[in-house]
């Protein structure tokens, strides 16, 4: 699964935590800490990643003997 796909998923099962304890009042603030802290362990996990940079540049090597003479 891709980063922005985990991120994703996250969001949307806070979202349905959060709905759920609006929806049905029971444990609601409970639900709500819930779905905030699977927000907020997420953003924390989105800032703590490393960054990946690739370089893929193609290299070309002149090994054409330069006139030493």
């Amino acid at each position: 699964m891709t980063d922005q796909g985990r991120h994703l998923t996250a969001i949307s099962i806070a979202a349905a935590v959060a709905i759920a304890g609006s929806v049905f009042k029971v444990c609601d603030q409970q639900l709500y800490m819930i779905a905030a802290a699977i927000i907020g362990g997420e953003y924390g996990l989105a800032r703590s990643a490393p960054t990946v940079t690739s370089n893929n540049h193609p290299v070309t090597i002149n090994q054409e003997s330069r006139g030493q003479g």
